[in-house]
Order: C-alpha cells, then structure tokens, then sequence
C-alpha cells in the first residue's frame, strides 16, 4: 500500500485542489477526502474529474486534518494506491437499506478469502438510522470476517449540510462504501474520555425508531436522569453534554450521546437504545491522558504505521477547539500515526456498532 496526503486552504476550489493533489505521481485507485460544505459540490466534480479512473470518495466533516495540517476550510485528501479497490454507494439508506443491496454483496464476492480486506464507509442519513444499514452490511460481512469502519459526514452549520460523495455524485441520505484488499496488516484501535460513574440503568421503555428512551428502570428518563444528576428537568438539558450513556456490552462500553428532553420526560439521543439494554453514566475523565495512553497503544502494537484513517466525533472536536488542545491533538496523531486523515463527523461506526463522542482509528501496515 502507498499513500499519499495532501490538503489546502485556498478559496479557489480548482487552484485548491491543484495543490493538494500536487504530490500524487501516479494513478491512485483511491482518493479518500473531507472537504467544507460551502464548496463540496464544486470538490467533488473536480477531484473526480481530475481522477477519472480512480474510486473518489469524500464527505463533508467539522474539521479536515492530516498530518499536514487543519482547518474549518478547503480540503484534506489521501491518495492510496498499489492495493485492491471496489466500492459502491446503498442509497436511501436511512428507510430502505435492502433496497440497494445487492450491489454490495456483488463486491463481497469479488475478494478472495485468501486476501485481508475492510470496508470503509462514509454516510450521510437524513433519517437518523446508521444502525438500519450496519445490521444489513454486518450480516453480509460476518460470514466473511471481514471488518467495517467509518463515519457520519459532519459539518459547522448543522446536520442537515452533512453530505457524502461518491465518484463526483453527492448525496444526502446514502452510504458510500469501498473495500480495501490485498496484503496489508490491519488495527483498530478506539477511544472514548468518559469514565463510568455509579449510576446504572436498565431501559424499559424505548421508542426505537425516534432514538427515544421514555423509562429507565420504570421511571420517566428525563426524571430519573435529573435525580441522578442532582439536577431539575428544567436545568437538565445544559448538563446532559458532559454526561452521556454508555451502553454496556460484554466488557466493553458504546457510548451514546443526548440530544436532549422531549415530550413525557422522554431523553432523545444521537444513537438508538433498545429495551432492556444496561447502560451506566458517564463523566468526563482527563481526556489528554487517555489520548497518550492511546497513542502509546498504537506505538506498542503496531508500532508507526503506514496509513491511518481517523474517525473523531465533531463533540470531541469541538471541545479539543475550545480547550486550545487541537493543535496537542493534531501533533500527537502526526508523531504517533506518520501519514493519516482524520474526518470529524457526528457518529462513528465500528463493525455492527454506531457510536457517538469516540474516536476510530484504522491503521494500516504493509
């Protein structure tokens, strides 16, 4: 595998993209980017067109960060060739995930068993329903054993500027798919800066489909959540940020974000909760401690990779913005990971799993 990144911040989108592919020699099979929601249109005909022969595949994000550098603005690209490429895109995603899939199992097959593969996704759902496509791709993909990463697409206005493209096509409620095949040694490595605290719960009452949990352990959310916290309903919702769910699975914890209080004291959250799952609060812990554990992590595992593709909540983001810590968090991903590309969006899925406020990371070793 070869890569290759590149980014620029000039306002001329063509002048801007003529820069950031500068230093790619050759015809990459895949051009990976995130580019800003203003001018993504206009940089997703452009680098396709450019590239003609290669997959392009990009969303709009928070943040774009490689190791050369970030901003709110322009774009950031990863150029990646000598390895197999096929890709797609499962359109309407969010209500019909079947609807499309076929596509996607035609590409499964064309992998040998023989050879280490992944799928990376990027997705853009109006609808809110990253985990209707994940349980589709994750029945597919199991039989393989092969793995699935990627992220919703993010932006700095809101969700509803959150898009994807594929080969130059945007779209605002698909999946962007492509596996990647061949000889390459592959981690994951995941993160979250929230600690458990002692309050645990069971769900006993959830509206699936609206990611709406209206009872825990038989009492109304929004009430019990508010007593946990010391708290009113009334002041609730301007501390639920610094205390998200975590979903309790085997050893593990997935966690899961509010977005606030709704009609009944119900709680809606960025991920859905199904009835009779455990979960525990959380709080924050030190998060630039847990990020050199993690960075020391990689170096002890796999070592400086190749390439790496970070998936980093646009609330993480946020808060690193905020905290003057991004410019710590861009040197400790470029020191510990060499070349890489980071999308900052509003959700991160890893295998059959959506998650909000962690941090992905793929790596990739020849």
């Amino acid at each position: 595998m070869k890569t290759v990144t590149g980014r620029s911040t000039k306002r001329d989108v063509g002048k801007a993209i003529e820069e950031a592919v500068s230093k790619i020699s050759d015809v990459p099979v895949l051009i990976i980017f995130s580019a800003d929601e203003d001018n993504f249109i206009e940089y997703s005909i452009l680098l396709s067109s450019r590239f003609p022969q290669s997959i392009v595949v990009g969303s709009t994000s928070y943040i774009h960060m490689c190791e050369q550098g970030y901003s709110r603005e322009g774009i950031c690209l990863t150029a990646i060739s000598d390895i197999k490429c096929c890709g797609g895109v499962i359109e309407e995603a969010g209500r019909f995930p079947g609807k499309y899939i076929d596509r996607f199992k035609a590409d499964v097959s064309r992998i040998s068993v023989r050879e280490n593969s992944v799928c990376f996704e990027l997705c853009a759902l109006t609808y809110y329903c990253e985990e209707l496509f994940l349980d589709r791709l994750h029945h597919i993909l199991k039989e393989r054993n092969i793995p699935l990463f990627g992220g919703s697409a993010g932006s700095v206005r809101s969700k509803d500027s959150a898009v994807i493209s594929y080969n130059g096509k945007v779209y605002t409620e698909a999946v962007a798919y492509v596996f990647l095949y061949g000889q390459f040694r592959l981690q994951f490595y995941k993160e979250n800066i929230f600690k458990p605290m002692k309050h645990q719960f069971v769900v006993t009452d959830a509206e699936v489909a609206e990611r709406i949990v209206y009872e825990y352990n038989n009492v109304p959310a929004a009430r019990i959540i508010a007593k946990a916290l010391g708290t009113d309903i009334v002041s609730l919702q301007s501390v639920l940020a610094e205390h998200p769910m975590g979903r309790m699975v085997d050893d593990d914890i997935y966690i899961t974000d509010h977005i606030g209080v709704v009609q009944d004291e119900g709680l809606k959250y960025y991920a859905t909760v199904y009835n009779n799952t455990r979960v525990v609060m959380l709080e924050a812990d030190d998060y630039k401690k847990v990020f050199q554990e993690t960075m020391q992590n990689i170096s002890d595992k796999t070592g400086i990779p190749d390439f790496a593709v970070v998936i980093n909540c646009v609330s993480r983001s946020i808060r690193f913005e905020n905290d003057s810590y991004l410019p710590e968090y861009h040197s400790g991903l470029s020191n510990g990971l060499g070349s890489f590309i980071c999308f900052s969006g509003y959700g991160e899925q890893l295998n059959n799993h959506h998650l909000n406020q962690t941090m992905v990371i793929a790596t990739f070793s020849n």
